[in-house]
């Protein structure tokens, strides 16, 4: 298929075996491996063109778990190592906020 991503203004050829998919925050997701990149993914199917069938079969892997895959996002942003943020509250919703996780 050819890929728009968000980080270039070419579309890419791209070979994915899809895994899952998602809808999250109200948008659809493929999560799949991508064999340009050598790892899962997550793609979005409005910049999906060209599509064609490679007429390979593959296994889904064993191991894949999308709530484990997910499990470190921020909505749909996803990384591979943590980050700490901190938030600073003042006003009359400090109470309110403070009640939150």
């Amino acid at each position: 298929m050819q890929y728009q991503s968000l980080s270039s203004a070419i579309p890419a050829e791209r070979v994915l075996d899809p895994y899952h998919m998602a809808c999250l925050d109200g948008a659809w997701y493929l999560i799949a491996k991508c064999h340009k990149r050598g790892k899962v993914l997550m793609f979005v199917p409005e910049r999906m063109g060209a599509l064609k069938q490679t007429g390979v079969i593959f296994p889904p892997p064993n191991d894949f778990n999308f709530d484990h895959y997910m499990s470190g996002a921020f909505r749909v942003i996803r990384d591979d190592k943590p980050y700490k943020v901190w938030l600073r509250f003042t006003g009359g919703y400090v109470p309110f906020i403070a009640e939150r996780r």
